[in-house]
């Protein structure tokens, strides 16, 4: 009998990236544990917020960092240069023994939120692999309250710049919701378990309405929209960062005698 694991597949929409998570036969390894990450760590530093700090590592590195007393909670931060970004791992907050990643392409800086401080993070490749990272997570505390608001307004600008960037064609989207499409079409392993749905004339709606988009953000919207007919929690749309939603509530739900409850409340440091 064939299992259905997670995969994740990816489409190439000309200028953008566009990933497709969604439950079909092909099987792929897990993340590494925290303990994992740990076992592997080559290079240890202590960081105290609000100070910046350079350092050099090797692409294969890990960088933990121990960190002090801060706003979230976090006793530790691990960096990793890899082939073609840095990426940075946190300690989750909702789930013992796992981490939570994030990653920054060589050359491209990063500001912006970090658990309701800021970070700005900038890394740039240097010869024999060796990857030159600066780091500065600043809990607000040395800084008066119109400079954190400055700071903000530097993200929000970068973010619109980014936004107007990221501009495709009309051409380009339709060939990429015909990717999206044909994945799913061809792939995805649980047409059984929505049988009212008749993903041929799903191509039908769309189109019209993938043509009309007047943004791109509006283009990758309808695209979450697309998938989420297939009503699978493992079938996601992942648009390039800028594009990605940021809503969300400050809890953790289980599932109790069959109904939805809520377990966990995230600190007020996490959220701005």
């Amino acid at each position: 009998m064939m299992t259905s694991p997670k995969s994740l597949i990816y489409l190439a929409v000309p200028g953008l990236l566009c990933g497709l998570l969604f439950r079909c036969l092909t099987p792929v390894s897990g993340a590494e544990s925290l303990e994992e990450v740990r076992s592997r760590v080559t290079i240890e530093q202590a960081y105290a917020f609000g100070t910046e700090i350079q350092l050099v590592a090797r692409k294969g590195d890990i960088v933990r960092l121990a960190l002090n007393e801060n706003p979230t909670g976090r006793k530790e931060m691990f960096l990793l240069p890899k082939k073609d970004m840095l990426e940075w791992r946190l300690p989750s907050r909702w789930n013992t023994g796992t981490c939570s990643i994030y990653s920054r392409t060589y050359g491209d800086s990063y500001l912006g939120s970090f658990f309701g401080t800021m970070l700005n993070l900038r890394c740039s490749e240097g010869p024999d692999d060796n990857v030159t990272i600066k780091l500065l997570i600043n809990d607000g505390a040395n800084l008066e309250p119109r400079s954190v608001e400055l700071l903000r307004e530097e993200v929000r600008k970068r973010e619109e710049e980014r936004r107007k960037a990221n501009v495709i064609s009309i051409d380009e989207r339709i060939s990429g919701f015909a990717r999206l499409w044909s994945e799913v079409k061809y792939n995805f392993a649980f047409f059984d378990q929505v049988p009212e749905l008749d993903w041929d004339k799903v191509l039908e709606e769309y189109l019209p309405k993938i043509r009309k988009a007047q943004t791109t953000e509006e283009y990758y919207r309808l695209l979450e929209q697309c998938v989420a007919r297939l009503k699978d929690g493992h079938t996601t749309v992942y648009p390039p960062g800028i594009f990605r939603s940021r809503a969300g509530l400050p809890v953790r739900l289980r599932a109790v005698e069959g109904k939805p409850i809520i377990s966990e409340v995230a600190e007020a440091a996490s959220f701005w």
